[in-house]
């Protein structure tokens, strides 16, 4: 019971590290930005795409999760996979022959990355059309090219989830509680909502 105020504060800590770290909207553009730049390069895997060994071998294959646990090897050229092989091979790949492979590569080492629009409601359907054809056009873009440049999804933060892996907390008084109703602070319940 004495680490209620500890857990509060890390729960509080991990809310404020998400909306102003992890989901900031530059954040989010750059990471759409590397999974268009992976999903680009896997489909071009084997046309002149250079990268080391280890990454060459995952852009050319789908591995499952089942494959990569049991093999050894495979897991440690995973494991050895980091930003820099992606950096240096994002470098080559400005130059590479595939339009929009260059241009995303282009894009994202010299900073000039997705921009970021954010709601607490969903888009109109309209809107998101309209933007779409913005962006289409601005780039003379085919219809197949633009999905590359123009992508949209949800983002949902909830700093504290008490349903399978709960924090459980043993009172003075023998009882195990759930910190959402162990805490005196209203803020720890609030932390349980999907934002």
């Amino acid at each position: 019971e004495k680490g209620i105020y500890s857990i509060e504060n890390f729960l509080s800590a991990r809310r404020l590290m998400y909306w102003q770290v992890y989901m900031h909207k530059t954040v989010v553009g750059v990471e759409n930005m590397l999974i268009q730049i992976i999903r680009r390069a896997k489909e071009l895997s084997g046309d002149s795409i250079t990268g080391n060994r280890a990454l060459n071998y995952f852009l050319a294959n789908a591995v499952s999760l089942e494959e990569l646990s049991g093999n050894e090897q495979l897991m440690n050229d995973f494991c050895f996979l980091d930003d820099y092989d992606l950096l240096g091979a994002m470098k080559i790949w400005r130059d590479h022959p595939d339009r929009v492979l260059s241009e995303l590569c282009s894009m994202l080492t010299e900073r000039r990355l997705f921009r970021v629009l954010l709601s607490g409601q969903r888009f109109p359907e309209e809107e998101i059309l309209e933007r779409g054809n913005e962006v289409q056009q601005q780039l003379s873009l085919s219809e197949e090219e633009r999905g590359y440049f123009f992508v949209q999804g949800m983002k949902s933060n909830a700093a504290y989830i008490g349903g399978g892996q709960k924090i459980k907390v043993l009172m003075k008084s023998g009882e195990v509680k759930d910190i959402a109703f162990a805490s005196d602070l209203p803020n720890i319940k609030a932390m349980r909502k999907i934002v």
